[in-house]
C-alpha cells in the first residue's frame, strides 16, 4: 500500500512491546525503528581524563590497598575504561538526530519519560503516547516480572500506579497540545498502531 513518509512518533509505557511492535511494522512493509533518547543520547562513553586518572591514583594510595597485580594494573585499567557521563550536547543532539530521520521513517518509537515528552513538546512534535488502561495494573505487573524487571522498579510502579495511568495527573502530559493518548490494557502495541496509521498517516 502507498504511505505518505510522515513520521509517527510514538512514546510508550514500559512493557507495552515496543520492541515487537518495531519488528511487525517492518515486516508489514513500514519503515519503523526504535530508539532510546536518554541511553544514546543524554549520556556518552569516554575515557577518563588525565585528572581523573591522577584522582583515582591519589585514592588508590589513600586506600592503602596491596595486590598481586599492583598499583598500576589498576590505574592503566581505570584508564582505558570508559566512563558514563552525561553529555552537554543534550537535548539539541536529540533533536537534531529527532529532524534527520523526520520523513525517512514511517514509525519511531521511543520509551516513555518525562524529559522525552518535554523535548517533543517544546519543539513541536506531533507525537502518540501510549499508556496502559487505568484498571490494568495486574497485568503490567505480570508483564514487569515475565520481562525480568527488579523488585524495586515494580513496587515503584505499583506504588506510583494511579498517578502514571491517570491521563489528568501523568506529570502534565494529557495536557500537551501536541500528544494523542492511547490505551492499551490486556493488548499490545503491535495491535493497535496499525489501524492508528492507517487513519493518521495515509
Amino acid at each position: 500500500m502507498d504511505k505518505k513518509k510522515q513520521t509517527l512518533y510514538v512514546t510508550a509505557f514500559d512493557c507495552t512491546g515496543k520492541t515487537t511492535a518495531v519488528t511487525t511494522l517492518n515486516i508489514e512493509g513500514y519503515k519503523a525503528i526504535e530508539i532510546d533518547p536518554i541511553n544514546e543520547y543524554q549520556y556518552m562513553d569516554v575515557l577518563p581524563t588525565e585528572e581523573e586518572v591522577r584522582l583515582f591514583s591519589e585514592q588508590y594510595d589513600k586506600d592503602g590497598r596491596i595486590h598481586l597485580m599492583g598499583k598500576q594494573y589498576f590505574v592503566d585499567r581505570f584508564k582505558n575504561t570508559p566512563l558514563r557521563k552525561i553529555n552537554p550536547k543534550f537535548p539539541q543532539n536529540f533533536v537534531e538526530e529527532l529532524w534527520k530521520m523526520d520523513g525517512k521513517y514511517d514509525v519511531i518509537i521511543m520509551p516513555l519519560s518525562k524529559d522525552v515528552e518535554d523535548i517533543l513538546d517544546d519543539n513541536g512534535f506531533q507525537h502518540l503516547l501510549v499508556l496502559p488502561d487505568k484498571d490494568s495494573m495486574f497485568e503490567f505487573v505480570g508483564r514487569m516480572y515475565v520481562n525480568n524487571k527488579s523488585d524495586s522498579i515494580i513496587d515503584h510502579m505499583i506504588s506510583e500506579w494511579k498517578t502514571m495511568t491517570d491521563k489528568e495527573s501523568y506529570i502534565g502530559f494529557s495536557l500537551s497540545p501536541w500528544a494523542d493518548i492511547l490505551r492499551i490494557r490486556s493488548n499490545y502495541l503491535r495491535d493497535v498502531i496499525d489501524s492508528y496509521l492507517v487513519n493518521k498517516i495515509e
